[in-house]
């Protein structure tokens, strides 16, 4: 239960690490907050969900089609979406918690259109082979940034996923050539002879212990290789995100469309509407070592030293963050609705961060 008063202490530990000229940010959020989000969460949704997986296993059973297709909606519809839900309302409930020199921030758009356009294009990852993730990024990512306001202010994403594609193509082989270079390994570990008699009936026996430990970190390394591949790309698409944000002035009479998911900005018309702009400066090798040093601080201390591996990344994307061009911060105003959002049970639930 203590978990949502100590994800407070921590947020306003961290937040309060992060000055801009001078003043620092400000966390208002409650525990009590977190907490009563999730209750409600749980009793609204969880419960539901597995009051209804529970009678259907009653009157179907486990290995019936009706409980098939009732995993499949969960996994493939249901928890997606709630995700994606969880990721924008916990995004609006962190700015709106979030100040500085007393201004605060907000979403002005709608968590379920967003989760909708997240959980549509997501589909098309196995008829694009993948293509459509550099696009899918930076549409959602601008998105999230378009409907961002700070103050009377509010952000602007011109990004376009061009460029991006040249990283990822290198990714998507290496990828590729990593798969089989474990499938391979992995039937090197077995030997060929436990690999025929496993496909024989019952011959999942014939699996030692020593073998599961084999597999398992095989798979690990394989998850960690590939987190040291994705660096490079990772390192071009952030750069790239924060080349292309403004923050425009002023909110209240600034309307930028994002274009529809069918529809995506066009490549080239990346035109700057604002002289206040963003720049960030992140390289592979500094994610990479920053990766491995905050696994290793994780995994070694048992979790208890996460709270330090989420500062040092803090740490390390404020060091690289700059503002480009003229910024008085006089101009910046409250915005006149300050309505405060609901807590965000549902990303507690689905253990989701927004930033």
């Amino acid at each position: 239960v203590y978990n949502f008063w100590g994800r407070t202490e921590i947020r306003r530990r961290t937040w309060s690490s992060v000055h801009l000229l001078g003043d620092p940010l400000v966390y208002h959020g409650t525990g009590r907050e977190l907490f009563r989000g999730f209750m409600t969460i749980f009793a609204m949704v969880l419960v539901p969900i597995l009051l209804i997986g529970t009678v259907m296993i009653v009157l179907y059973g486990q290995a019936s089609m009706v409980w098939g297709l009732y995993q499949a909606g969960l996994f493939l519809v249901v928890y997606p979406l709630l995700k994606a839900i969880a990721t924008y309302r916990a995004r609006r409930y962190r700015l709106s918690r979030t100040t500085w020199r007393g201004i605060v921030g907000r979403m002005n758009g709608s968590s379920t259109e967003f989760a909708f356009v997240s959980w549509s294009s997501a589909l098309l990852y196995p008829l694009t082979l993948g293509w459509i993730a550099p696009w899918r990024q930076t549409y959602l990512q601008s998105r999230l940034s378009n409907e961002t306001e700070l103050g009377n202010h509010k952000l602007v994403n011109t990004a376009t996923s061009g460029p991006v594609y040249v990283p990822y193509f290198i990714l998507w082989i290496g990828t590729i050539a990593l798969y089989f270079g474990i499938f391979f390994v992995g039937i090197w570990i077995l030997g060929p002879a436990k690999v025929a008699l496993i496909r024989a009936p019952m011959g999942w026996t014939a699996i030692t212990r020593s073998d599961v430990f084999s597999i398992l970190g095989l798979i690990f390394a394989a998850i960690f290789i590939w987190s040291l591949m994705s660096s490079f790309y990772r390192a071009t698409l952030y750069n790239r995100l924060a080349k292309f944000t403004f923050l425009v002035a002023p909110a209240l009479k600034t309307t930028t469309s994002v274009p529809s998911i069918y529809t995506p900005t066009p490549f080239g018309t990346d035109t700057p509407p604002s002289p206040l702009r963003f720049r960030l400066k992140v390289r592979a090798p500094a994610l990479i070592w920053l990766f491995v040093t905050n696994q290793l601080l994780i995994y070694l201390s048992l979790f208890t030293l996460k709270p330090v591996a989420v500062a040092r990344t803090l740490k390390y994307y404020c060091e690289h963050l700059a503002i480009v061009g003229p910024f008085d911060p006089g101009q910046i105003g409250q915005h006149p609705d300050r309505s405060r959002e609901g807590g965000e049970g549902l990303a507690q639930a689905f253990d989701v961060d927004a930033f």
